[in-house]
């Protein structure tokens, strides 16, 4: 699966590199990506934090705990500059 990059303007950019969302191998880097930064990363700082991951979707079973890594990714992402961005996008 070869999609070119359609910019807001209509500009066309063909990619060079990365895997295709929908590919068949594009879920494999997420998920070692996530085995061994996020549940690495729970394991070490949130021993006490059960939480399960199927694929690239999660839970974690505690409301304070999640409340903060909540936090934490908003930060870490900038989680409302990119919704912004996107928004613009979009309009």
């Amino acid at each position: 699966m070869k999609t070119p990059f359609v910019t807001v303007k209509g500009e066309i950019i063909e990619r060079t590199s990365g895997t295709p969302q929908g590919g068949v191998i594009s879920p494999v880097p997420a998920n070692m990506f996530l085995h061994y930064v996020f549940n690495m990363w729970m394991d070490k700082q949130y021993k006490s934090a059960p939480f399960e991951r199927y694929a690239d979707d999660g839970v974690i079973l505690s409301p304070l705990i999640g409340a903060i890594i909540t936090l934490i990714l908003y930060l870490l992402f900038d989680v409302e500059k990119r919704n912004e961005e996107l928004r613009k996008a979009a309009a």
